[in-house]
């Protein structure tokens, strides 16, 4: 009977351990559900293809073009009439079937431009794609560090409270025994109350960090899922500024849109100012028809003939309709330009940004892991002076509420630590690889 209630016991205790497991999710796991889950994406892959299909689109129109036409129509009424001596017959059933080839021969340059103004456009595409991958990336760490944050800052504001608990208990007593004052007792209970609010504040955070990953990453996190606890941060070995200002422009995707973009903007400038020169275009065309209509008199039987020759015209005059499309492109022109430099200028501002922050947040956490460690032992050698009679219960009170505040910060600080370093890789064009650790 005591081996099977061993057992029983034994049992008992693995399923309800079993029931306690929690799951760990890794920052690398919310990227890759962001990046399955997110509609920006989608659009600009569909931006990719469309762009795919301009340059399809651009590159057959200098190809040559075949078409065939076909007609029957029936008339009714119609009378014979004269023309002197010819009777021009009143033919009521009319066909007609055609096919035609055409070939531009010359068009001052605009299907070359418009030829390669489609292949920029596909490689900002292309760019901008990348674009976007890095900055869901950083969306979805961003919602995870914040996640990460308030959940084990929630364990540190457990242990403050479950201290102060403690504490406020070990008063109440000493009150009881008329040991301490009816102050010492009201002053706990409102630390171990300023605590409390401060971990339904810590709980409100992490619930809220849920939502937004469900919304970036459709991630439905149960209760049993726990973020990784961030780690201690490594003073990073960065290089001269201008040296990664130089690096980021090379390796981020927006300074090769923003190139692409302003060159595709030149070159439709350019095409549209071929319209001021004549179009010139090979055509011929094979057709058979009742009556053929360059038979005089006609005749109600199926005829041939066939057409070739080159066709040009010019425009002379379009009441500025031309010249006012060269300067809309011209200024699309200039305005792409001018987003260049700003990409770049952008770049420069989010490495500088992104390194000072980095920088701060190593030495933040040196100080509060110090600061973290100094509080322990401080509370250890003013909980032994209470014991003994030999501080004050103020002395007390401050250690805890210190110490529970540098846990909290300590954790606050690793976490955006965590988020600069995401946010340097960012601004320094890095692989999603090198984005998701910790």
């Amino acid at each position: 009977r005591t081996y099977v209630t061993g057992v029983l016991l034994h049992c008992a205790c693995v399923a309800v351990a079993a029931t306690n497991v929690t799951q760990e999710i890794s920052p690398a796991s919310v990227v890759s559900n962001a990046m399955a889950h997110s509609r920006d994406l989608r659009a600009a892959r569909q931006d990719v293809d469309a762009a795919v299909a301009v340059a399809g689109q651009a590159g057959a129109a200098v190809l040559p073009s075949l078409d065939v036409r076909a007609a029957a129509a029936r008339y009714s009424g119609l009378t014979d009439s004269a023309l002197g001596a010819i009777t021009i017959p009143a033919i009521e059933d009319r066909y007609s079937v055609s096919a035609g080839i055409s070939q531009p021969l010359f068009t001052g340059g605009r299907m070359a431009q418009q030829r390669k103004a489609a292949r920029l456009t596909r490689k900002a595409a292309e760019s901008r794609l990348q674009g976007t991958e890095a900055d869901i990336t950083l969306q979805a760490l961003s919602a995870y560090w914040d996640w990460s944050k308030a959940h084990h800052a929630t364990d540190a504001l457990k242990a403050g409270v479950e201290r102060m608990e403690a504490h406020a208990n070990d008063t109440r007593n000493l009150l009881a025994a008329g040991m301490a004052t009816e102050n010492d007792s009201l002053s706990t209970d409102v630390l171990l109350d300023q605590t409390r609010l401060r971990l339904q504040e810590s709980l409100d955070a992490a619930r809220a960090a849920r939502v937004r990953l469900r919304y970036l990453a459709g991630m439905e996190l149960g209760d049993d899922a726990m973020p990784v606890k961030p780690a201690k941060l490594i003073e990073p070995n960065l290089e001269p500024v201008e040296t990664m200002i130089a690096k980021a422009v090379k390796n981020r995707p927006e300074p090769e849109t923003a190139r692409a973009e302003a060159d595709a903007a030149a070159s439709r400038s350019a095409g549209t100012k071929a319209e001021f020169y004549p179009q010139v275009q090979l055509g011929a065309r094979y057709e058979q028809s009742q009556p053929n209509q360059f038979n005089f008199p006609p005749e109600a039987e199926l005829t041939d003939d066939l057409f070739v020759g080159v066709t040009a015209t010019w425009t002379i005059l379009d009441w500025g309709l031309t010249r006012n499309r060269v300067r809309e492109a011209e200024a699309r022109r200039q305005q792409a330009e001018l987003r260049h430099e700003n990409t770049l200028e952008l770049v420069r501002l989010e490495v500088e940004e992104a390194r000072i922050a980095l920088q701060n947040a190593v030495e933040k956490e040196k100080v509060a892991t110090r600061a973290e460690q100094s509080a322990a032992r401080n509370l250890q050698v003013v909980e032994n002076m209470w014991t003994n009679g030999l501080a004050r219960h103020s002395e007390v009170l401050d250690a805890q509420g210190l110490l529970t505040e540098t846990q909290y910060q300590l954790i606050v600080v690793r976490a955006d630590g965590c988020l600069a370093k995401a946010v340097m890789q960012r601004a320094m064009g890095h692989s999603m690889a090198q984005q998701t650790g910790p």
